[in-house]
């Protein structure tokens, strides 16, 4: 578990932004340096952190598992 503080310094470290800046409400759109790139590594940075996958990409079906359940939200 971590928290909210630590998530958001993750997230300012990885896109190279003042952590003021970022808030849980932040959009992707409001950083110039967030990118499909940024996605990974915040995912992985997170993994890093709490020591555990939060999502598994080993497969092309885990992949598609992950793309439909987003689409059917």
């Amino acid at each position: 578990m971590i928290t909210e503080e630590e998530f958001l310094k993750i997230i300012s470290k990885t896109l190279n932004e003042n952590y003021s800046k970022v808030t849980l409400n932040s959009k992707h759109s409001d950083f110039k340096n967030w990118d499909s790139l940024s996605n990974i590594r915040i995912i992985l940075e997170l993994e890093k952190k709490i020591k555990k996958r939060i999502i598994n990409l080993s497969n092309f079906k885990n992949l598609y598992e992950l793309y439909d359940n987003i689409k059917k939200v």
